[in-house]
């Protein structure tokens, strides 16, 4: 107890209140988190088309890379969260498969009607203008019931079969313990020739105004003794190795850097091991395959 209310005192008020819903079973119900969807600001029924057309920007602006294609499509997401990330776009552009990994997800959420008129059918009319008119929205809901896989379990614990034409994650990796193994078994899963789009989020997830204060001034093992295993600490070669380890060719994008947020101290650990570029990257894609990647860095 003394922990959690240590781990508590450093997080925004929001989160706080998030963390003690999760450790009390009649907080958990769907109404509560049906109450946090409906009344934040993540219920946006553009966010899953803006992501994926600002990566794909990103990355096209350093490698040729063409749209992905969803049409025929064995997907899987990591992290999808409680609206199912990109499967209802990927289902309306034709997807044959879509496994939404999430450990917490709760059926009851999408299929809530406020949840379906105020998140689905907006998407589904945006998607309607931007593609074209491909089915009606009641085939729309009834492609989402047959075509989503969700997947209650731990990505590695879980006993999914592929092989999957594309992974996807959107601040998910940095959440996950153990990550290489993981990435391991992603790759294990992958077709051949698979593609992969994965964005990671290098901040501390607790403070929007200044992402890496605490995150270097103590070891990554003190840092998660403190904090719990919210986020694995890995940083982008890191991430990048593990990657190409699991045979995954990925090269690294950075999205931005936010190393003018930064002013506390820095620990050997951190200072020995990585530069400012790796230090301070807030966010990065992991894309591939691209032609070309540049050859990872020596450790």
């Amino acid at each position: 107890m003394r922990r959690l209310a240590s781990r508590l005192y450093d997080l925004p008020p929001r989160e706080v209140v998030h963390q003690i819903r999760r450790r009390i079973p009649l907080l958990r119900e769907s109404q509560e988190d049906l109450h946090r969807l409906l009344n934040g600001g993540k219920m946006r029924p553009g966010r899953p088309y803006d992501f994926l057309s600002r990566y794909q920007a990103i990355i096209r602006r350093r490698h040729a890379w063409p749209p992905i294609d969803f049409a025929g499509a064995h997907v899987i997401e990591l992290g999808c969260g409680p609206l199912l990330g990109w499967g209802p776009m990927a289902v309306f552009l034709g997807c044959a498969r879509f496994v939404a990994v999430e450990p917490g997800y709760n059926p009851a959420i999408p299929r809530d009607p406020r949840i379906v008129e105020r998140y689905f059918r907006p998407m589904f009319k945006d998607l309607s203008a931007i593609y074209g008119e491909r089915l009606t929205f009641d085939a729309f809901l009834a492609a989402m019931e047959q075509r989503i896989e969700p997947v209650t379990a731990k990505f590695l614990a879980s006993d999914l079969t592929g092989p999957f034409d594309l992974s996807l994650s959107n601040s998910c990796l940095e959440h996950i313990f153990p990550l290489a193994p993981s990435l391991q078994k992603l790759g294990e899963l992958s077709a051949p020739g698979a593609r992969f789009l994965h964005l990671v989020d290098f901040g501390n997830h607790r403070d929007k105004a200044r992402p890496f204060a605490g995150l270097y001034d103590r070891e990554p093992a003190a840092y998660i003794a403190r904090h719990g295993q919210t986020i694995n600490l890995h940083r982008p070669p890191d991430i990048l190795a593990m990657f190409h380890a699991a045979g995954l060719a990925a090269a690294l994008l950075p999205y931005y850097s936010a190393a003018e947020s930064h002013s506390g101290p820095l620990n050997p650990y951190w200072r020995q091991r990585y530069d400012d570029d790796a230090l301070f990257l807030k966010a990065g894609l992991f894309a591939g395959p691209v032609a070309n990647p540049p050859p990872l860095a020596a450790p």
